[in-house]
């Protein structure tokens, strides 16, 4: 065989195992492509619901306290939380003034982001607070939550004033 026959030869072969190639690249991108995308999280309406009604039953529990809070009733809401929240409610309950009751009640709640294991809600609060001597201060306030699922549930891990 001379060594041009051969180089005709290296070419034929480069080119068919070229095509080869190229046909199978375009038939998987043909069957990957031709699958249904999955639906974002985001878009599914039980999701959205889910978390907003976490937060609308939850955030007021964090937020809301009075002199004779009880440590199982502590120890209940810590099971909510998790990482920055959990730490962030524990030094609000130890430092919290004496003979002052805070409670918050949720207005409204809106998703901002949701993944399969993370979500943001922004929660519009409406906070009381009334000391001892009977003053008594209302705030309209707003947050961000970040919740967390783990094992399958979500739990509170960042509350963020906005």
């Amino acid at each position: 065989m001379g060594t041009r026959t051969r180089g005709w030869l290296v070419s034929v072969i480069a080119l068919a195992v070229g095509i080869v190639v190229a046909i199978g690249l375009g038939s998987w991108q043909l069957s990957v492509k031709s699958q249904p995308a999955p639906v974002p999280v985001a878009d599914e309406d039980q999701a959205r619901e889910q978390v907003t009604q976490f937060v609308t039953a939850n955030v007021g529990k964090m937020l809301s306290y009075t002199p004779t809070t009880s440590r199982s009733d502590i120890d209940e809401v810590a099971q909510l939380l998790t990482g920055a929240a959990d730490d962030e409610y524990h030094k609000t309950i130890r430092t919290k003034p004496d003979g002052v009751t805070q409670s918050a009640r949720i207005r409204n709640t809106g998703v901002e982001s949701l993944t399969a294991g993370e979500a943001k809600v922004v929660a519009f609060i409406d906070k009381t607070s009334e000391a001892a001597d009977g003053s008594e201060t209302k705030d309209a306030l707003a947050y961000r939550v970040t919740l967390t699922r783990l094992d399958g549930n979500w739990l509170i891990s960042e509350l963020e004033p906005l």
